[in-house]
């Protein structure tokens, strides 16, 4: 079958499909900021099931941005990118929005519309070319295998067993990004390409009766000269002496040069600012080494004096691409062919792209330094809740020193000075009791009972002084002192006790030993108070650097968010005597389980 495909009909496709491709190019050259090189355009007519072989292979995982082309023919248009190429030229454009080898949604979108304004520079080209009335679909982003990605379309359409494929290879070396743009059209729309013109092809579909390969070889002879003509893009053609031999209509409305003004003078007569321009030596290039030239309008600014309305220059000078190759026609020999193409609606798409991606980034930007400020902030308010903490415990551990101290004081005084007293007292008592024995018994009875009075305010009086400062912690030490203090509530509160105490720790310093017992007097209070506990055990004892305080009860527990309740007082106060001295609180419980608390304090502190 493709030996029925001739040159006859792939001449037009590859010619039409080039100059769509030569449109294309300037717009991603403008994206990425960098030269983008075109291959040559391949027609082939091949099955459906080769085309992602000759592509790149079934398995290859590809970005692409695809468009379905309906209308007088139908075809479906694809760039493909392999997926590094393809992050490649979305951080390009917008930079770099999230780490990793994965696409993100944004990056996504980013991508989709860079695809969308190439793939509109191509398929606008195409439809000016051809003349016809197309629909042409949003873009759609993929990312896929080639196999996928080429799968039959739902519903029958572009699901031909034999297609036509045109595509051409670009890349961006400086980048190292390459991919390619292709078009895959069922052979039943292959006679409107080939003819140059749609306006008397039959509707691709329409049951005529006839063979794919039928309509093939039935497509009219059409000469790549005449497809040319009917172009709806500027076409000059110069001799080899760069006069003008063939100026279209499309050139003369732009220029204010009628054809016929403009056949057979020399160029550079017409338009005297090209010459030693790049568009002089793209001509000369051409006609003395038959090498091609494609000339940008988003890198060289005013290639040539074309306007949207003349009668109104200097203003709306239009931005082109220039395609210039060389052709030889018998018997004049070598000519220059120049294809202009007007790409300002595409520059203009570029640039609000560009200006999308500039507000992304300015966007991305400040969500960043917002972010900044927020880390910024948050450290400076936990330095300032840790500075305040710190200022807090020392204040804590400030005012519990100077309550023991005036708690010590007032021991002493009532010690020395109330306990002095009432010794004095005692013995006056005591001696007038001796006296008035037999004399006067209703006096002796008073007074004998007024001494046991003075004798339970003594014993209440050094009760009230061992709460104040325990004299047995001062004298004995803390190992001691809790057993004391032990002893005294189980026999109070008929608890069995379970004592295991290091009385190798010894020369503890003052203040260290005291939190350690207050902890444990509120302890052992609160047990007393609220847990019904039939068991009790105390630990103290040294472990490296630390030393450690364990009670323990069998008792009611209960739920440790009431700690935080406004009024839990006495839990909060231990847990602030102990860590304002650089120690550990922790308490556990359950409710009907008892409660564990466990005290560590340093030994440098200690």
């Amino acid at each position: 079958m493709d030996t029925r495909f001739s040159d006859l009909h792939r001449e037009p496709l590859a010619e039409v499909f080039d100059i769509a491709m030569g449109c294309a190019a300037p717009a991603m050259g403008r994206i990425v900021n960098a030269e983008v090189k075109l291959g040559v355009p391949q027609v082939r007519l091949v099955p459906r099931q080769a085309v992602a072989a000759l592509l790149g292979g079934t398995e290859q995982k590809v970005y692409s941005i695809t468009q379905v082309l309906e209308g007088d023919f139908d075809a479906f248009a694809m760039l493909v990118f392999p997926e590094a190429n393809g992050l490649e030229l979305v951080r390009l454009t917008v930079g770099e929005i999230a780490d990793g080898e994965s696409i993100t949604e944004l990056e996504r979108e980013a991508l989709t519309e860079i695809g969308n304004l190439i793939l509109n520079a191509c398929t606008g080209t195409v439809t000016k070319l051809l003349k016809g009335e197309f629909h042409v679909s949003l873009p759609v982003f993929r990312a896929s295998t080639y196999g996928d990605l080429l799968a039959p379309q739902d519903g029958g359409r572009l699901a031909d067993d034999v297609v036509v494929l045109l595509h051409i290879d670009f890349c961006v070396e400086q980048h190292s990004i390459n991919g390619h743009l292709a078009f895959v059209q069922d052979i039943v729309s292959f006679p409107a390409w080939s003819s140059g013109s749609t306006a008397s092809s039959p509707k691709p579909g329409r049951a005529d009766g006839m063979s794919s390969a039928d309509r093939i070889a039935a497509a009219p002879d059409t000469s790549v000269a005449t497809l040319l003509s009917s172009l709806s893009l500027g076409i000059v053609v110069l001799d080899q002496a760069a006069n003008v031999l063939h100026w279209n209509d499309w050139v003369a409305k732009r220029a204010g040069i009628a054809a016929a003004e403009a056949c057979g003078r020399p160029l550079y007569a017409l338009w005297p600012s090209l010459e030693g321009g790049r568009v002089q030596a793209g001509i000369e290039q051409a006609l003395q080494l038959g090498q091609p030239t494609l000339l940008s309008g988003s890198l060289n600014r005013d290639l040539l004096p074309l306007y949207a309305d003349p009668s109104r220059r200097p203003q709306g000078l239009l931005r082109l691409t220039i395609s210039i190759t060389a052709f030889t026609s018998e018997p004049h020999g070598r000519q220059c062919l120049i294809q202009i193409t007007d790409v300002s609606a595409a520059v203009e798409r570029e640039a609000a792209l560009r200006r999308k991606a500039q507000l992304l980034r300015d966007s991305l930007a400040q969500q960043a330094s917002m972010l900044r400020q927020l880390e910024t902030h948050n450290d400076q308010l936990d330095l300032l809740v840790r500075e305040r903490t710190a200022q807090l415990n020392e204040l804590a551990k400030y005012l519990q020193d100077v309550s023991e101290q005036e708690k010590a004081m007032l021991a002493r005084e009532l010690h020395d000075e109330l306990g002095g007293l009432m010794t004095a007292m005692r013995i006056d008592l005591h001696s007038s009791i001796k006296l008035i024995k037999d004399s006067n018994p209703t006096v002796h009875h008073k007074l004998s009972r007024a001494l046991e009075y003075l004798d339970s305010s003594i014993n209440i009086k050094r009760s009230i002084i061992e709460g104040m400062r325990p004299t047995t912690l001062t004298h004995l030490g803390l190992a001691t002192a809790l057993r004391f203090l032990a002893d005294e509530m189980s026999q109070v509160n008929g608890w069995r006790l379970e004592l295991d105490l290091d009385e190798d720790i010894c020369a503890l310093p003052e203040d260290a030993s005291l939190a350690l017992y207050r902890v444990a007097q509120e302890s052992l209070t609160n047990i007393a108070k609220y847990a019904g506990a039939g068991h009790v055990s105390i630990g103290l004892f040294r472990s490296g650097r630390m030393i450690r305080l364990a009670i323990r009860d069998d008792g009611k527990g209960f739920n440790l968010q009431e700690i935080d309740r406004p009024r839990s007082h006495g839990l909060a106060g231990m847990r602030s005597r102990i860590e304002a001295r650089g120690g550990r609180f922790e308490i556990s419980t359950t409710e009907g389980q008892g409660v564990a608390i466990q005290v560590s304090l340093p030994v440098e502190t200690a």
